[in-house]
């Protein structure tokens, strides 16, 4: 059986239509008897009274009950499904205001219950409802969660998901005046969403949503704390996994800083601390393999990878209070990379390809000339220091208007207006 819709907007007959045809799924797991009544009829009727006394509430209810059955039939179609659940969204129209949230929550909970090849299917309709309650934030936001937790649960519907949800996360936390912790609740909702992703987009958003997230923790917090431990534990975690994270702003919340002191998770932590700082000694004590099992680098070469991208911030923590024309030889780069002299060339073609550092290498001299290094974290101390180097620039500039006026008051030439100094790179 399909169900026969006359256009995208139901009516009357739409509304008994899927009902229809949701009496023939019940029907189908009945042994048939001689009786005049089945299951599938007594539904229908029921349901054709709530039509006729124009009770949709009661009418999305009762469907809402048979609506995983519908769904998870062999018998239904794709397109049947769509249009059961498009139905069932425009009802939502027609209830009384005060039951349009929890009705909607209701379907919403039925509709991702389970994941199917339906998925794409529940999914549409439960998003479909998110956009039905405007009216509605703090329902709207419940079924947005429930959106992503959904779909986080199969690859492919948050390939579906993620690129509709990247870059909202501010609009929507300001648009619902949402506190600090719904904030919270949010962003490692959306954080663990765009995980899956494997593009550029999501990881980098990935990492924004974490470092806002984290962000939101004040000292002493515990409840914070609490609430953000699977998101810092995840987070530490994939800053070792991953080869192409080498910032971790993320570093000095409380949250991740606690893990320190969790039994379950300072292995991890101490791997993470050693990594970050580039302290490879500290490197070789924390790289034990119940800590490198727990990252998931437990197998053959996982110990090479994290002591790679150890050697790797070790030169950018070298290098990174050398920018804007210092030098750094060779010699200080074995030190700190604990590399043969032979290998030291390799490592800077390495940083510098992978856009990590920039500089000019002098092979003869055996230097490097370091004209930028990616900043590993920036916190309160890299912002203070960033004020300082404005400083200073202001009063540099100052002071070459200064000589300048001198200069034109003795040759009578006037002097130059004043100008903005020029754009400098803030971080990498």
């Amino acid at each position: 059986m399909t169900i026969h819709l006359v256009d995208s907007a139901p009516d009357e007959d739409s509304f008994l239509a899927v009902a229809d045809y949701a009496a023939n799924i019940i029907n189908a797991g009945q042994a048939k008897t001689a009786l005049a009544e089945t299951p599938g009829s007594v539904f229908l009727s029921e349901i054709a009274v709530l039509l006729q006394n124009q009770n949709f509430d009661g009418y999305l209810t009762k469907m809402t009950s048979q609506l995983d059955l519908v769904l998870s039939s062999a018998e239904s179609s794709i397109k049947d499904c769509e249009c059961m659940v498009n139905v069932l969204v425009h009802s939502v129209a027609r209830l009384p205001a005060d039951r349009v949230a929890p009705a909607c929550k209701e379907v919403v909970a039925t509709l991702t219950s389970k994941v199917d090849e339906k998925g794409e299917v529940r999914l549409g309709g439960a998003l479909n409802i998110y956009g039905a309650l405007h009216a509605h934030p703090a329902a709207q936001r419940a079924v947005l969660l429930l959106c992503l937790d959904y779909s986080r649960k199969a690859p492919q519907l948050a390939r579906v998901l993620a690129p509709a949800v990247r870059g909202k996360s501010g609009e929507w936390i300001k648009g619902w005046a949402l506190d600090e912790p719904a904030a919270r609740e949010l962003l490692v909702a959306l954080a663990q969403l765009v995980k899956v992703g494997t593009d550029r987009a999501s990881v980098k958003e990935y990492w924004r949503l974490v470092n806002h997230a984290l962000g939101m923790c004040k000292e002493g917090d515990v409840a914070a704390v609490a609430q953000l431990r699977p998101l810092a534990v995840a987070a530490i975690t994939d800053f070792i996994r991953s080869p192409t994270a080498f910032q971790a702003d993320f570093a000095a919340s409380p949250a991740v800083r606690a893990l320190g002191a969790d039994a379950s998770a300072k292995a991890v932590y101490a791997l993470f601390s050693a990594v970050l700082s580039g302290d490879l000694k500290a490197l070789k004590a924390a790289a034990t393999q119940p800590a490198l099992d727990a990252v998931g680098l437990g197998g053959q070469g996982g110990q090479d990878a994290v002591a790679s991208k150890a050697r790797l911030v070790a030169l950018l923590a070298l290098c990174g209070g050398k920018v804007g024309g210092e030098e750094v030889t060779f010699a200080a780069i074995q030190s700190a990379l604990e590399v043969g002299p032979s290998e030291v060339e390799g490592w800077l073609v390495r940083a510098i390809g992978a856009k990590l550092l920039e500089g000019r290498i002098d092979q003869v001299r055996g230097v490097v000339t370091v004209t930028r290094a990616t900043q590993r974290t920036f916190g309160a101390s890299e912002w203070a220091a960033l004020a300082g180097q404005l400083a200073g620039w202001r009063d540099s500039i100052k002071g070459v208007r200064a000589m300048l006026a001198t200069q034109a008051a003795t040759s009578g030439v006037a002097a130059p207006a004043s100008a903005a100094p020029p754009a400098r790179p803030v971080r990498a």
